[in-house]
């Protein structure tokens, strides 16, 4: 029995280590941060950054390991978009019933880090790169970028988070899309932080996840029988109504 519990216990520090190792004690410099705070939804509908609203619009909600990065691009509003590749661990909300606990899949989010000359050789020829300079400086082996939207957490592989999906672009996209960008939860050890407030922020994991649950319970569901772009005209009527 105890050499089960002791097999059982090196197996979860085995896995927790394989989604941490490759970020241990690596400062990195970040020389630029690209992203923005007032524009997409939240420019029209304040009301889509309260956690109500996200858990609304959200189909899945996930704690999940960040495996890889598949892809990177940028537009011409130098947002970074990043398509990773996640391992779910635990599902708090799965509306559709379309995950289970250990599936691989494909997330797309507007928070990322990246190096600088990769940045450099991807994008530096564009014409919109060209045109502002983003790239005409010489950069170190050491030297990252970051996206982020509303001061979130830039993610990166490797690490640990809880994730607010929608699911809306599956069928013709193969990937999730992450809703929650101001909800974007990075799991340190036992301690949480949020991009909204994360330096003041200090939660443990279990009440997050009791917070989560509750918020979950709240759900109405409202956005399943109207669709997604249907809700978010709802929610922006009676924003403007209110005032």
């Amino acid at each position: 029995m105890k050499k089960t519990i002791l097999f059982i216990l090196l197996a979860a520090l085995i896995l927790l280590a394989s989604c941490s190792a490759e970020n241990e004690n690596n400062e990195k410099n970040i020389v630029k941060t690209f992203g923005f705070k007032n524009l997409d939804m939240s420019e029209k509908i304040a009301d889509i950054n309260n956690i109500e609203a996200i858990t609304e619009i959200s189909a899945q909600i996930i704690l999940c390991c960040v495996k890889s990065c598949k892809e990177v691009s940028i537009n011409d509003l130098d947002e970074f978009n990043f398509t990773y590749e996640v391992e779910v661990r635990k599902i708090y909300l799965n509306v559709n019933d379309r995950l289970k606990e250990g599936d691989i899949i494909a997330v797309s989010s507007s928070e990322g880090i990246i190096l600088a000359n990769e940045a450099k050789a991807r994008f530096g020829s564009s014409a919109h790169a060209q045109k502002f300079g983003y790239f005409n400086n010489d950069y170190g082996d050491n030297d990252y970028f970051t996206a982020s939207c509303y001061d979130a957490v830039p993610i990166e592989v490797g690490k640990t988070y809880i994730m607010y999906l929608t699911d809306e672009y599956l069928e013709n996209w193969s990937l999730y899309a992450e809703t929650g960008r101001m909800y974007l939860y990075e799991i340190e050890g036992d301690m949480v932080y949020s991009g909204v407030d994360r330096n003041k922020l200090d939660l443990s994991f279990k009440k997050l996840e009791k917070q989560i649950i509750g918020d979950i319970e709240k759900r109405t569901g409202r956005v399943d029988e109207i669709g997604f772009d249907a809700y978010l005209d709802e929610l922006a009527k009676k924003q403007v109504n209110s005032k």
